[in-house]
């Protein structure tokens, strides 16, 4: 008899990181990962409430010890407590494993041509172990490793000018993003590129609506802004969160602002229109009347005129 073997839909949307998959994997607790599933489909934290509940429960112990098993395996952190992140060092390469790769690769060299022209200088000799952890070690194919320096070079340009140069470690950092994007095709890089664009732009406006000129976000503050373009807010939304945040505190609140647009997520408001009728009191008054029941109510006094029944 043949076994049955179930295949995954053609999908997207979340990605886990490959240690963390292996991490869930080996805890084998089925409330841990379905609980670390909703938190990244959510983008948000979660109390040991709010973790029973997606777990079908109201025992908060169950919530939290699913909780305490993701913060053991360094997925999660509590309160201030910053999770771990995965380790971003590379092998250790000597410029003799380069130079007989640069020697006898077949692929390494042409890259390493490529790299070199595009920033426009001859890569040293630490760059060059650099790159070749990049390509060797991350497992970047060389089409992709390409892309992602010329990402790197136009962020770069755009930030601090055209005369800025692009130092190999802000690619090997950036390369560290792509990995565990799991970004391995042109396709996925291209695709990759697009919605950090989209949302390098969508930030741009969330600043100026937010009113922050003449300064970079801080990392703190682009980390709210892209959390709530993930959920779905427009800045046009979003300023309705601001006018109440200001009014009620006097000042740009983040946590604050915060709090409302998640509370408007969860009832699955996200436009002003959305946003604005929900607000609005139902008016006790009843329907307005109709053309049609003026035109009853007038042959009912006709009729009452005339003395009929």
């Amino acid at each position: 008899m043949d076994r049955e073997k179930y295949t995954l839909p053609k999908a997207g949307g979340i990605m886990i990181h490959t240690d963390a998959a292996d991490a869930l994997l080996k805890s084998r607790s089925g409330d841990a990962a379905l609980v670390y599933i909703c938190m990244l489909r959510m983008n948000s934290g979660m109390t040991p409430e709010e973790a029973a509940e997606v777990l079908g429960t109201k025992d908060s112990n169950r919530g939290r010890r699913a909780l305490d098993t993701l913060r053991g395996l360094g997925l999660i952190s509590c309160g201030s407590e910053p999770a771990t992140e995965p380790k971003e060092e590379l092998p250790r390469y000597s410029y003799g494993d380069i130079k007989r790769e640069l020697e006898n690769g077949a692929v390494f060299p042409t890259l390493v041509d490529e790299v070199q022209r595009a920033l426009g200088r001859i890569l040293s000799s630490e760059d060059l172990i650099k790159l070749f952890g990049i390509y060797d070690s991350l497992g970047l194919p060389p089409e992709v490793i390409l892309q992602l320096v010329n990402y790197c070079i136009r962020l770069v340009r755009e930030r601090y000018g055209e005369g800025r140069q692009v130092h190999m470690r802000f690619i090997e950092k950036e390369a560290y993003a792509w990995e565990r994007a799991e970004i391995f095709t042109i396709d996925r890089a291209e695709e990759y590129i697009m919605y950090k664009e989209s949302m390098r732009t969508s930030v741009g406006e969330y600043q100026r609506m937010l009113q922050i000129g003449g300064r970079r976000m801080s990392p703190s503050e682009r980390a709210y802004v892209e959390s709530w373009i993930t959920m779905g807010f427009s800045p046009e939304a979003a300023e309705l969160a601001y006018d109440r945040t200001v009014l009620k505190t006097g000042k740009l609140t983040w946590k604050y602002m915060d709090a409302i647009l998640r509370g408007w997520h969860e009832k699955n408001l996200h436009t002003p229109e959305e946003i604005g009728s929900a607000g609005k009191k139902p008016s006790n008054s009843g329907p307005a009347p109709s053309a049609n029941d003026d035109y009853e109510r007038m042959k009912k006094m006709l009729r009452e005129i005339k003395g009929e029944s």
